[in-house]
């Protein structure tokens, strides 16, 4: 009902409004229905911005549009636009969007090997017991857990990280401080080599959302759990 409208805001005199927004909440799906009722909300926002412009209030600039929406509805004509993850360079996951997005991620996670050592057949590796080797296992230790950000639930999903090059999987439980990998099929890898989690290396290349599919999460919260305590590299 228009009668609803709260105007109260326009009228405060130690506040100038110089916008209007609201907030989708399914810009992302390209489900009818979902898309029925983004398009309803868009709707009703300007229906109420129209009558606020009747009553002679400016509703100054007007924006509505997260990343997803600047992917699915580039038909709206507003004055901004709050594009999010995507100057992350990624997507929340690799949903079909109308308008395919050329994006470059702009960060990379990475970390050192701590330790390589050899398990025989039979033995398990970390908390949990969720990994036993059936054959003589090379595995290195990296220093980074789910204190920096990894998230635990990664654990036995598959996931993978790439070392010298190649990828190889991430084994065990994720610990607070450490990952395992089975670096068995690296013909050299010592102390100290570089560990790609998010990012590329070589040839090869893990990007954000698989991490977050493997963890049955989205890039958002991934990239939102990255701790302090991770030293930042800018170039």
């Amino acid at each position: 009902m228009w009668s609803d409208i709260d105007e109260s805001i326009f009228k405060q005199k130690n506040l100038t409004v110089t916008g209007v927004a609201t907030h989708l909440s399914s810009p992302d799906s390209l489900d009818e229905s979902d898309i029925n009722f983004t398009n309803t909300q868009m709707d009703k926002f300007l229906a109420v911005v129209s009558k606020l412009k009747e009553k002679g209030y400016d509703t100054g600039k007007l924006h509505t549009h997260s990343s997803y929406a600047i992917y699915n509805y580039p038909e709206a004509e507003l004055d901004y636009v709050r594009p999010g993850i995507m100057q992350y360079g990624v997507q929340s996951l690799f949903e079909e969007t109308k308008i395919k997005p050329d994006l470059k991620p702009v960060l990379s996670l990475k970390a050192l090997v701590a330790q390589v050592r050899w398990v025989g057949a039979g033995e398990s590796v970390s908390y949990g017991r969720i990994f036993t080797a059936d054959k003589p296992t090379k595995i290195a230790t990296v220093g980074v857990g789910y204190a920096d950000g990894i998230p635990r639930n990664l654990s036995g999903k598959g996931a993978k990280c790439i070392v010298n090059g190649k990828k190889v999987p991430i084994i065990g439980r994720i610990c607070m401080d450490m990952i395992i990998v089975d670096v068995t099929d690296l013909e050299t890898v010592e102390a100290g080599d570089t560990v790609t989690i998010i990012g590329k290396n070589g040839n090869e290349e893990i990007r954000c959302e698989e991490i977050a599919e493997a963890a049955g999460t989205i890039t958002n919260d991934i990239l939102a759990g990255l701790s302090a305590r991770l030293p930042r590299i800018y170039f």
